[in-house]
């Protein structure tokens, strides 16, 4: 690898990790106002609509992945016009989908809870989400053509004034309407922007003549199945809320759950940014070197992960009482406790899944690892819920990473002792 390269790379790191860091940041701050100042009924609307939400996330394949195998060869051809063409009117598909889709569980919220605010609510939580199909293009562009620096600074200085606008309006007018009406206008203002950036950059000019084929190639097997992975896991940490909503609970107890969630979801953070490193180291290693490395952040992340947990089980009442809420605060810790066992198990794998996408069959690891947890997922949610209330959705975490880390082993060292077969032949 050159100098320039290495330089190039480098850098798209470390505005890669700035980029997570703000956001996660500016995420946790916003949940932290958010909480305090809306009614736990309000937040329990938030948290089983993201809930919802989840199902929908199965419809958000996204074929500009193959911009990261590909770009080289599309750059050098001249046809990044026709690539992002074609990966924005597949955006407007998916834009179309899943607001039809959002349309109809939100008349089943209304046949639910018998309130016009909750289906309102979600179907603009929907269109939001939708939004964002149409700058994942723009963005992954940027990342292949080493220019995240652009892309960290747009990011940062919307979700900086989103979270101004944000914290601002709750405090005069803390609603939901205020909730969807910011971030609403900071998504539209965004893609705005996001598509100036393009125009300018790579003097963009829509052309649909190639997108089918275009689009035909782009879905490859590796996008659809990595897809795949990442919705079963998003769907398996998002679906909670929904199950407790199914199961009746009060939004009240919801709120105390999603809140439980949110403060659990920040102990995913520093395991994924590992998750995602290890994908480019592993891809430049053979197989021996790879298994070395594996075996060095897999014994790192168990000693991590133990850390954050004993640190939460010291210090999680302290900063429940102190930065979120004084109320329900044995209850919420209780619910975050459990969940970040659950997250605790799962991290100390992830070095697996980066090692099996990389070095694995993609396709079959879905197939016997993903696809089972998934299919598991919401009668082990279910069952649970109904016996035991939110404690048992809270454990049912445990159990779904337990399972998942365990064929995740299993088919790893399937795949290791095959390889040692092969090589020794």
């Amino acid at each position: 690898m050159s100098e320039g390269i290495k330089r190039k790379v480098l850098s798209l790191g470390f505005f890669n990790l700035i980029e997570n860091v703000f956001l996660r940041s500016v995420n946790i701050g916003s949940w932290i106002f958010i909480i305090r100042l809306l009614h736990r009924e309000d937040v329990g609307i938030i948290g089983l609509s993201f809930g919802y939400l989840s199902f929908l996330n199965f419809i958000n394949v996204a074929p500009e992945t193959m911009l990261y195998r590909d770009f080289p060869a599309i750059k050098k051809s001249k046809k990044i016009n026709d690539f992002i063409s074609s990966f924005l009117l597949f955006s407007f598909y998916k834009f179309s989908v899943v607001l039809v889709v959002s349309f109809f569980i939100s008349f089943f919220l209304y046949l639910s809870y018998h309130s016009l605010k909750i289906s309102l609510f979600f179907v603009g939580i929907s269109f939001i989400l939708t939004i964002s199909f149409f700058k994942s293009p723009v963005k992954e562009l940027l990342k292949v053509d080493f220019k995240q620096k652009i892309s960290t600074l747009i990011e940062i200085t919307l979700s900086g004034i989103s979270f101004i606008f944000l914290i601002s309006g709750l405090y005069r007018h803390p609603t939901l309407s205020t909730y969807i009406i910011v971030y609403g206008l900071m998504s539209i203002l965004g893609i705005i922007i996001w598509f100036s950036i393009l125009k300018r950059i790579y003097n963009f000019k829509f052309k649909s003549e190639k997108a089918f084929p275009l689009l035909n190639y782009s879905l490859n097997s590796f996008s659809i199945w990595n897809h795949l992975n990442g919705s079963i896991t998003y769907f398996i940490y998002n679906i909670d809320p929904a199950i407790l909503s199914i199961c009746g609970i009060s939004l009240v107890t919801i709120g105390n759950y999603t809140t439980a969630l949110k403060i659990s979801n920040f102990f995913f953070f520093i395991p994924m940014i590992f998750q995602n490193t290890l994908g480019i180291a592993f891809s430049n290693l053979n197989h021996k070197k790879s298994i070395f490395l594996l075996k060095k952040i897999f014994l790192f992340n168990l000693i991590f992960g133990i850390l954050q947990l004993l640190l939460f089980l010291y210090t999680g009442r302290w900063i429940i009482e102190n930065f979120f809420t004084h109320k329900f605060v044995s209850e919420i810790f209780k619910y975050s406790l459990i969940i970040i066992i659950g997250i605790t198990i799962l991290n100390i794998t992830r070095p697996l899944i980066s090692w099996l996408t990389i070095k694995g069959n993609i396709k079959k690891v879905f197939f016997f690892t993903y696809l089972p947890t998934g299919i598991a997922a919401f009668p082990v949610y279910l069952s649970l819920t109904k016996r035991y209330g939110p404690t048992g959705t809270a454990f049912g975490n445990i159990i779904l990473y337990s399972f998942f880390s365990f064929l995740l082993i299993f088919w790893m060292l399937w795949s290791y002792f095959k390889n040692e077969e092969r090589d020794s032949k």
